[in-house]
């Protein structure tokens, strides 16, 4: 089997994006003896680049009147592009799969193998939670309603074409089928979790040692892109709101000014420590708590890595989280003050913390690792060549 990984992100986003869970997958399914080449917008020549840009100044004027029409047009042609891209390295490469982790990138595959003979199976995984015409509208730009219908519809169109489409979550793919009017799930549809990450956890003595963290102040730690939907100004009312003097440390990237204003709106104690890591073990094994204030997620890859860290976790309740975290997690409502509840109900009851951590470790040690994970893509992958 030769497979083609497609994103449509930057190489930088492997940090924290769709990059990091496809990238164990990569290596356990090199290792089984199958031949795998990922593909993202670093793989753009230059010339394509300048196409693209464009592209993008032509269609800009179309829909002037919000910041975020250009973002998404910008995402969005992006993905499409990375798709065309994907059927000319498959045609070359001669692959026999296109995985594509967005369904703009297989629309731009299938819009760039009509009317030719395509010799390779393709499919998607679903990182949005439901719909992606649907989260857009919701999180990061209002569609006007004649665009919201054809774009679901279009949506709905190409995973019914998809050789298999894959979510990671129950919840997502049920939401996904809810969104798109399907009364019955398709059999080419499934559900696989991202594998379980390998951190190297230490002592909470040895890391704080190693980052420099004062041994007796109690560390809460956030981690994510610095963008709306993980709601971090929240996080940082919430922690201002505790009657203990807590360190709040976010790992991500982004723009930190926003933050930063919330953080002196709303009398921090302690101005926010912002990093930037691979090694997210470290961070983990040294604070005392992890807190995910997100306003959507379809799976959550860092819980599941505090999860494995064994660190006492507070989430909002939201879309897949309670599929992921179970009982070793606080989940709880998405605001402020029931963030800060929980934490403090975790900062006080170290019994509770103990049990959580307790949860935490079991879980992880029944969760599948990246050769199970690399089993089940697999037999999908299998199956849609026999079709």
């Amino acid at each position: 089997m030769k497979l083609l990984i497609v994103t449509r992100e930057r190489e930088e986003d492997r940090r924290y994006g769709m990059g990091k869970s496809t990238t164990p997958l990569q290596s356990e399914l090199e290792r089984m003896g199958h031949a795998v080449r990922y593909l993202c917008q670093a793989d753009r020549d230059a010339a394509g680049s300048r196409s693209l840009e464009r592209i993008v100044r032509l269609l800009t004027p179309l829909v002037r009147g919000a910041p975020c029409r250009t973002i998404l047009l910008r995402s969005a042609l992006e993905a499409v592009w990375m798709g065309r891209l994907a059927a000319a390295a498959a045609r070359r490469g001669r692959f026999t799969h296109v995985h594509c982790h967005d369904v703009l990138v297989a629309l731009g595959l299938v819009i760039s193998t009509l009317g030719k003979r395509r010799q390779f199976s393709w499919g998607i995984t679903q990182h949005a939670f439901g719909s992606t015409v649907e989260a857009a509208h919701k999180w990061v730009c209002p569609l006007p309603t004649w665009l919201r219908g054809g774009l679901r519809r279009l949506e709905s169109k190409l995973m019914r074409s998809a050789d298999w489409v894959v979510a990671p979550t129950r919840a997502g793919l049920a939401q996904l089928a809810t969104d798109l009017g399907n009364k019955t799930m398709p059999p080419t549809w499934h559900v696989i979790p991202h594998s379980l990450p390998q951190l190297n956890v230490c002592s909470k003595e040895e890391a704080r040692s190693r980052l420099g963290w004062e041994p007796h102040l109690r560390y809460i730690v956030g981690v994510g892109q610095f963008i709306e939907i993980k709601r971090f100004p929240m996080l940082i009312a919430a922690c201002a709101r505790l009657k203990q003097d807590v360190q709040l440390v976010l790992l991500g990237e982004g723009d930190t000014h926003v933050l930063k204003d919330a953080t002196f709106e709303c009398g921090l104690r302690r101005p926010v420590i912002f990093d930037l890591t691979d090694n997210i073990a470290l961070y983990l094994s040294a604070a005392d708590l992890y807190v995910s204030a997100s306003a959507t997620e379809s799976f959550g890859l860092a819980n599941l890595e505090a999860l494995v860290a064994g660190i006492p976790a507070v989430c909002t309740a939201v879309d897949a989280v309670p599929e992921v975290m179970g009982d070793c997690a606080l989940l709880v409502e998405g605001d402020a003050t029931a963030l800060a509840i929980g934490m403090e109900k975790l900062i006080e009851h170290p019994d509770l913390a103990a049990e959580l951590r307790r949860r935490a470790l079991a879980r992880a040690q029944s969760w599948p690792d990246a050769a199970a994970t690399a089993k089940k893509y697999e037999q999908v992958y299998a199956a849609a060549a026999s079709l």
